[in-house]
């Protein structure tokens, strides 16, 4: 008889030492959830920077990054080849900044067979030094191609901050930073 209850107490002493491991397991996988909820609610939260873009047959459309509070409108009308880039002022909300350029006559599509045929995407990029003055470089770079020749130039925007700031309105042209011919493995710089 002593044996059973000395068995029965074991048994009682054995669940509940499951049911106190049990708990103290629990405990601390909730414990590290709530440590990381609120390691993860100090942390500063992550900017989204996102580019988009649209195409027709006789126009292209993108964004692009000009500083860290403005994007651009990069518009390309495929008929005549001209490029120009919208920059909207914070301050007042209405355009800012126009830069142009002619990326047909950058891209040598003229006296080429056939239409060109554009296609245009942006893309960041972060210029280690560039400002000149008041003028800084943006933070993006144009690409533009035809398919037909392979031909391929990039732009960026180089803008007065000071400029815009006060709430006034830019003209200029869209810097060429390079071209080069996807077909070949030549790719000049220019400036």
């Amino acid at each position: 008889m002593k044996s059973r209850t000395f068995s029965m107490f074991a048994m009682g002493a054995l669940g509940f030492a499951l049911l106190i491991g049990v708990a103290t397991g629990i405990g601390v996988y909730v414990g590290n959830r709530l440590a990381q909820d609120r390691m993860i609610a100090g942390m500063p939260p992550i900017e989204l920077h996102a580019a988009t873009g649209s195409r027709t047959k006789s126009m292209s459309m993108a964004t692009g990054s000009i500083d860290g509070n403005a994007e651009a409108l990069f518009v390309l009308d495929h008929v005549t080849g001209n490029l120009q880039c919208w920059l909207l002022n914070s301050r007042t909300g209405k355009v800012g900044g126009i830069y142009r350029a002619n990326a047909a006559a950058d891209l040598a599509v003229a006296g080429k067979t056939g239409e060109p045929e554009f296609m245009m995407a942006t893309g960041n990029f972060f210029w280690n030094g560039g400002n000149t003055g008041n003028n800084q470089p943006s933070k993006s770079i144009c690409w533009v191609g035809d398919a037909n020749t392979g031909n391929v130039v990039g732009y960026n925007v180089i803008y007065n901050e000071q400029v815009l700031n006060r709430g006034g309105v830019e003209q200029g042209t869209l810097n060429l930073v390079c071209k080069g011919a996807s077909r070949t493995a030549a790719v000049t710089r220019d400036q």
